[in-house]
C-alpha cells in the first residue's frame, strides 16, 4: 500500500474509494521519495513494474527528481530514482514514449515516436536493458514506419506491437504486428490485411492469442474496434 500511495503523489492516480474502504490505509504515510528534487518535469505516458518492485516510466520529460533523462527512466523499489540506469546525454530516446512492457529475460520494450535510442537508430521500438542500454540481441529490424501506441509481450517473449504504421521491417503490417522476442518479424500475424485504422491497445491471451483495440475496422470481418487474432 505504501508503493500505491507512492505512485498517487507523483502521478495524481485517484484512489479515494480504495482509501474509504479500508480504513487502515489513511493512516499517514512517511515521506515518499517520488516527490524527491520535483518529480518529473514533463508528462508520464507509460508505466512497467520490474519483478523487483521497481519501476520503468517513459512520456515526454527531460529530467526525473532534478536529474536529466530522455523520456525514460528507472525508479528503485524504494522510490528513489536509479541513477546509473538510463544515464547519459544519448541514453534514453528522442521523442514520446507511449507503451512500455518488460520482457521475461529482464529487458524492457519501449514504443512511441522516436528516431534514435541511445545514440543508435531505432523508429518508434527498442529494447533497453535494466542498466538503460540498448539491448544488441533485439533486432533493429522490429521497428516500424509510425507511431506505436501499445506493446504487450506473451508469455513465451513474442511481442504484440499496436499503433499507426503501414511497416514493420520493412515489411507490410497494417497497425498490427508481432515480433519475435529478438525483434524479428513473426510471419504469423499481420501482413497486408491487418486492420484500417489506428490499434490504441494490445494484450496477450494465452501463449498464441492476441488481443487488439482501438479506432479500426478489421479489413478480414468489418467488425469494428476489436481484434482477436
Amino acid at each position: 500500500m505504501k508503493r500505491a500511495l507512492s505512485l498517487v503523489a507523483m502521478f495524481g492516480i485517484a484512489l479515494s474509494p480504495l482509501l474509504a474502504e479500508n480504513p487502515a490505509a489513511q493512516k499517514p504515510a512517511t515521506p515518499n521519495a517520488f516527490s524527491e528534487g520535483g518529480g518529473v518535469n514533463g508528462n508520464v505516458l507509460a508505466i512497467a513494474v520490474l519483478p523487483d518492485g521497481g519501476v520503468i516510466v517513459g512520456g515526454v520529460f527531460s529530467s526525473v527528481c532534478g536529474v536529466a533523462r530522455r523520456n525514460i527512466a528507472k525508479l528503485n523499489a524504494d522510490g528513489t530514482l536509479d541513477r546509473t540506469a538510463f544515464e547519459g546525454p544519448t541514453s534514453g530516446v528522442n521523442g514520446k514514449i507511449a507503451a512500455l512492457a518488460v520482457s521475461p529475460d529482464g529487458g524492457v520494450v519501449a514504443g512511441g515516436e522516436f528516431s534514435d535510442a541511445s545514440g543508435q537508430p531505432r523508429s518508434n521500438l527498442a529494447k533497453f536493458r535494466l542498466d538503460g542500454s540498448l539491448d544488441p540481441s533485439f533486432s533493429a529490424s522490429g521497428t516500424t514506419n509510425g507511431p506505436v501506441a501499445a506493446v504487450s509481450i506473451q508469455p513465451d517473449g513474442r511481442i504484440l506491437v499496436g499503433g499507426e504504421f503501414t511497416q514493420v521491417g520493412g515489411q507490410p503490417r497494417k497497425n498490427l504486428a508481432r515480433l519475435m522476442s529478438d525483434g524479428t518479424l513473426d510471419p504469423a500475424i499481420g501482413g497486408t490485411a491487418g486492420v484500417t485504422g489506428a490499434v490504441r491497445a494490445v494484450a496477450a491471451s494465452g501463449a498464441l492469442r492476441a488481443i487488439a483495440g482501438g479506432s479500426f475496422q478489421v479489413a478480414s470481418t468489418g467488425n469494428r474496434g476489436l481484434f482477436r487474432e
